[in-house]
């Protein structure tokens, strides 16, 4: 049992709860209530945790963990016997002979409430005290002592915490015994690794007081005042999530990327983000047969279509447009049809899609058409995207190789379909892209070589090259270029992002940011990839049972992150849970191993 390991329960909000199985926070973006804001992509960490005792006669044990400068403290680590995290996280504590306490926590998925419930077995305790520490920041950042006014109140079996702009209830049974205390120096070793935020004070109203509490007790935290029980909660949580067949634990925890009409990218700290929500959801979604979901995510993007683009991310301004989000949109719309074959949706989406490929053929500030090719002159503007002190990492200014694809794959696919289930005469779009493709290998292929950007020419061996093999309309299939992927950028969990031989080459992510974002794209390993080469593999002729031993790792995980170390050390970095790792890994499997759908 890996104490370290972190968990995590979501809802249709993108609000969650999450900590380590010791329950010791080692993130700032821990906690057992993280209420996320919609209309900013950013959440709140209202309550970080309770500190938890229970007492029989005269002996206290506390399970509760927590790391410190110096130590751990306490040691509620020493008890737990047991864990597991489906359907929701649940453990067992055990203090002796005839004395074990069972714990689970749930979302509810409708609203921003946990419910944690507590059964006893054996000796039941004589009391249990309840210690709130809560925080009411951004879970980017930290507070210390003073830095907040809080107040609270007890009415009947409601504890409410407020410090003026945000509110939680605690609904318990038993007393409220006010303290208003500071606790000190709460270390966050996982921030420590990334050079952020490491330390924090955590604010304490008190003690709530159960004594004698029975064979079981339910506490339910809430900012919306709702008294949902354990079992609701649970049964709601569970028929949202359901799943079966392959694969069916790592597609359970896909759906906490659902939001209502949006996908979270990953877990903590992103929002949405709307090329990750098209790349992910032929597998988080279509494979499964969630149909009604996919259609309203589509829905929600395309009414936000601005001049014929799609915002890729309202989170970060820099990055807010790009010049494949949009391309991507049309290729989850394709793979849409492809599951339903609803031509009544086609028909719906026909028009944002026509508007889109207008755009590209106008033109704008940040790409335009040459010679038929996608060219951009801004940067960053690719899934490669980061920046270190304002400037791109990988500008990739040019022709890059997938963009062009993306675009070709677009025209192809729209001209076809409205001219099939419309009648539209789109023959100058199958012009376009029959001119596309008679240029793709003169433009991306020297010798021996395939070009990562063209024009100017940038002959960095990076994964973007497999995205011709791997979309619906390909424009390559040599299988030398994928054979030399094997050998240069496959991993057991993922694709490298530069070839170790690149004197750019970064092996371990790790550090502080502007070191962490220079390897981002220079050799970290990303997960997403994998899925995108095994559809490549599978085209150009690799065997399916060699492809599920080397991607193994991967398929046995029931969370995947966003990334690991270049070095292939098989160490999660980034993001805990990814949604394009998710995506990719299962679309992979049922339509290119397997051979069906879930």
């Amino acid at each position: 049992m890996d104490l370290n390991s972190e968990w995590i329960i979501s809802n249709s909000n993108g609000s969650y709860a999450s900590s380590t199985v010791s329950f010791a926070n080692t993130r700032t973006y821990h906690g057992i209530l993280v209420r996320r804001d919609p209309s900013k992509n950013s959440a709140t960490v209202l309550l970080s945790k309770i500190f938890e005792e229970v007492r029989y006669g005269d002996a206290i044990f506390s399970i509760d963990t927590n790391y410190y400068r110096d130590s751990v403290f306490p040691d509620g680590f020493k008890f737990i016997m047991a864990y597991a995290d489906i359907p929701v996280p649940k453990w067992s504590f055990s203090f002796g002979k005839d004395r074990t306490i069972n714990k689970a926590i749930v979302i509810d998925q409708d609203s921003d409430t946990v419910v944690i419930k507590y059964d006893f077995s054996g000796q039941i305790p004589d009391s249990i005290y309840l210690h709130p520490l809560v925080a009411f920041r951004s879970f980017h950042h930290v507070i210390r002592t003073g830095s907040k006014n809080f107040a609270s109140t007890k009415k009947k079996n409601a504890l409410r915490i407020s410090d003026g702009r945000y509110c939680i209830d605690i609904v318990s049974p038993g007393d409220f015994y006010e303290k208003r205390y500071w606790y000190y120096n709460f270390r966050y070793p996982r921030e420590v690794e990334r050079g952020t935020n490491s330390e924090e004070d955590l604010y304490n109203p008190g003690v709530l007081v159960i004594d004698r509490p029975g064979n079981s007790l339910e506490v339910v935290i809430t900012a919306e005042e709702n008294n949902i029980t354990f079992d609701e909660a649970l049964k709601k949580y569970r028929t949202f999530r359901s799943v079966d067949g392959d694969l069916a634990d790592l597609r359970y925890n896909s759906l906490s990327f659902l939001m209502r009409h949006d996908m979270i990218a990953g877990f903590h700290w992103f929002g949405p983000w709307g090329r990750d929500t098209f790349i992910s959801m032929p597998g988080v979604l279509l494979v499964s047969g969630r149909y009604n979901e996919a259609r309203r995510v589509l829905e929600h993007y395309a009414e936000r279509i601005q001049d014929g683009m799609i915002p890729n991310t309202q989170d970060v301004e820099a990055l807010r447009f790009s010049a494949d989000t949009s391309l991507w949109f049309i290729y989850a719309v394709q793979k849409y049809l492809e599951y339903a074959g609803d031509d009544d949706f086609a028909r719906q989406m026909l028009v944002p899609i026509k508007s889109i490929i207008t755009a590209y053929i106008k033109g704008n500030s940040m790409f335009h058409l040459d010679d038929d090719l996608v060219t951009l002159t801004g940067s960053p503007l690719t899934w490669m995207d980061a920046m270190v002190s304002g400037k791109p990492v990988t500008p990739r200014i040019g022709k890059p190789i997938e963009i062009n694809a993306l675009w070709y794959n677009a025209l192809s696919f729209y001209s076809r379909t409205a001219h099939d289930i419309t009648g539209e005469d789109t023959e100058m779009f199958s012009k376009l892209a029959r001119r596309i493709k008679q240029k793709f290998r003169a433009k991306f292929i020297k010798g021996d070589a395939v070009l990562d950007v063209s024009d100017p020419d940038d002959m960095k061996f990076r994964p973007n090259f497999l995205i011709p093999y791997f979309l619906p309309y390909p424009l390559l299939n040599d299988r030398k270029f994928v054979d030399l992927a094997w050998e240069k950028l496959v991993t057991p969990y993922g694709l490298r992002t530069l070839s170790p031989d690149d004197p750019d080459y970064v092996p371990t992510y790790s550090g502080p940011q502007p070191e962490r974002d220079m390897a981002y794209h220079n050799g970290t390993v990303w997960p997403w990839l994998a899925g995108i080469f095994i559809t490549a593999a599978v085209k150009t002729g690799y065997d399916k049972h060699a492809l599920l031993e080397k991607f193994a790792p991967l398929f046995s995980m029931s969370r995947i992150p966003e990334i690991f170390d270049g070095s292939g050390t098989g160490i999660p970095k980034g993001c805990i849970m990814q949604a394009w790792s998710h995506g990719e890994i299962a679309r992979a499997y049922f339509e290119d191993l397997r051979g069906g759908r879930s």
